[in-house]
Parts: C-alpha cells; sequence; structure tokens
C-alpha cells in the first residue's frame, strides 16, 4: 500500500504559509513605521538625534542625499520604545494559528497491519506426509530470505504449522450500504480460507461480520449505485507459508506454491503412493 504523503504536504504547506506571513508582516511593519519615503525636506543631514530611513534630505552643499528614516524626525531620545516582530514570534503566531484546526482534524484514518498475518491454521493435507519431488528451499520464517536447508527430491516431510500471510487489498466504497458511506476505504485481509471466510478492516479494526460483494471485483461501478457499490483495488498476492520437519530433521517454512513441489503420502510405507490429493483450503484458526 502506498504510503499516504498527508505529512510531507503539511510541512510544505506550512512553509509555503510560514514564508507568506513573513514577507506580510515585514510589509506591514515597514508600512506602519515609515513615515516620510522618498520625500524631500530642507533639514540638515547632520542631526545626530534624527533616525533617517528611506529619507531625502539636503546637505550642506545643498545637493539632495537619500537616508532611511524608521520613525521620521522624531527624536529618538523622547519617543518611546516599540516592540519588535521577530521572525520567531511571526513563526510561533503563524503555529498557534496553525494549531487550532491541526488539533482538531477528524481522526486520522488507521491503516491494517502490511502485510497482515494468519496463523495457527490448518488444511486436511497436513494431516499426511509430504514426499517432495523436487528440491524445496526452507527458511528462517515466514518471509524470510534467509534459507536454513533444503529439502531433497524423495525426502519426506511433516507439516506443523501453517501461516496465512500478504497485503492488504484496498477497496472504496462508491454508495452508501448499511453501515459503509460513500468515500470511506476498507481492506481485505486474509481470504480464501474454509467455506469462502475471509476478514477485512474497517474503522481502525479487523472485522468479519458484513458479507463483502466480490463479483465487483472487476466492475466499472463510476461514481456506485446500490447494486454496484464498491471499487477493489489492484488484487495483492496472497501466500502460505508451511513450517515442515523433514525425516533427516531438517525444520524450516516453505512457501506453499499454486502447484505443490510434493505429493500427499496417505498409506504406510511399503504400499503404492496414491496421487496427491487437492489442495484444501485453509481452516479457521483453531481456538484453544
Amino acid at each position: 500500500m502506498d504510503s499516504d504523503p498527508l505529512g510531507s504536504q503539511f510541512l510544505n504547506d506550512l512553509a509555503d504559509a510560514a514564508a507568506r506571513a513573513l514577507r506580510k508582516l515585514r510589509v506591514e511593519y515597514i508600512g506602519s513605521s515609515v513615515r516620510r519615503i522618498g520625500h524631500t525636506t530642507d533639514r540638515p543631514c547632520e542631526e545626530s538625534t534624527a533616525r533617517r530611513i528611506n529619507h531625502r534630505c539636503l546637505a550642506n552643499d545643498g545637493v539632495p542625499r537619500r537616508h532611511f528614516d524608521t520613525h521620521s524626525w522624531e527624536d529618538s531620545s523622547q519617543r518611546a520604545p516599540r516592540p519588535r516582530r521577530t521572525a520567531v514570534t511571526a513563526i510561533g503566531t503563524l503555529l498557534i494559528a496553525w494549531a487550532i484546526p491541526v488539533s482538531t482534524p477528524v481522526a486520522a484514518e488507521l491503516r491494517p497491519p502490511d502485510p497482515y498475518t494468519v496463523n495457527d491454521l490448518v488444511t486436511d493435507d497436513m494431516s499426511y506426509a509430504w514426499v517432495a519431488t523436487r528440491e524445496i528451499p526452507l527458511f528462517a520464517r515466514p518471509g524470510s530470505r534467509r534459507r536454513v536447508a533444503t529439502v531433497a527430491r524423495g525426502d519426506v516431510m511433516h507439516a506443523q504449522a501453517l501461516q496465512l500471510r500478504g497485503h492488504p487489498w484496498e477497496v472504496l466504497v462508491l454508495y452508501d450500504h448499511g453501515s459503509f458511506r460513500a468515500g470511506m476505504r476498507l481492506w481485505i485481509l486474509a481470504r480464501d480460507m474454509e467455506e469462502g471466510y475471509y476478514e477485512y478492516w474497517f474503522k481502525g479494526r479487523k472485522r468479519g461480520d458484513t458479507l463483502i460483494n466480490f463479483e465487483l471485483v472487476e466492475k466499472n461501478c463510476g461514481r456506485g449505485s446500490e447494486d454496484c457499490w464498491l471499487r477493489f483495488a489492484k488484487p495483492r498476492p496472497q501466500e502460505d507459508w508451511v513450517r515442515v520437519r523433514t525425516e533427516r530433521g531438517a525444520v524450516g517454512w516453505l512457501l506453499r506454491k499454486e502447484r505443490d513441489d510434493f505429493t500427499i503420502r496417505t498409506e504406510q510405507p511399503g504400499h503404492d503412493t496414491p496421487p496427491a490429493t487437492p489442495r484444501s483450503s485453509p481452516a479457521l484458526p483453531v481456538s484453544n
């Protein structure tokens, strides 16, 4: 799932707003403080009590000179000091103003765990021995790339655990339907389990109490309607990881593929090995 760019976009907007506010404060400060800009006076430029900013005055030779006078020709010794707006004050004011809408937004959307996992699953064929039909790598844990052993062709394995693992599958609600409202999002998690059971993520928690119409997966519902109210993103793959122990003593996790790299031995050794039994869907987690 693509990461949400909300944080970076917020910081960019905040930086732009701060820059605009600083420019505005600078203009207001100069506009309210400067009383004489770009005009000529006959006062001599040597008056030491005057602060001259952008002020044209006559020098002793009668030639206009441009100076800068913040508070006109007022006597600075008699003028009450004025507070100065610094960049820190401006930024602080801006952040306080921004804190009001930021502190009370709509609650952030809680995303599902990625990847999601479902443990303690079983399949019917896990009760039997598996005989490898080719070399099978065993890994340290589900999703790992670290190989810990290799099952040779003909080796016998016994399944010990099954983990379902995958990435959330995003779904957008296009039309009000039951407890769902247009614009909301949900994510399909574990699926293709026993009797079509699946899990999904909605409003910050895992659920499994509402029927999702998977017939809408490849349909274009436009803006949505009562019968066509969901838009599915591109399906995300789901993986079955099985922990096995070989009769040689090797232990590790194998990634079960669409077509198994082993056959199922349902008879005792010495009897003919029947064809592999059809792969079954994982059963629901075993409750303690």
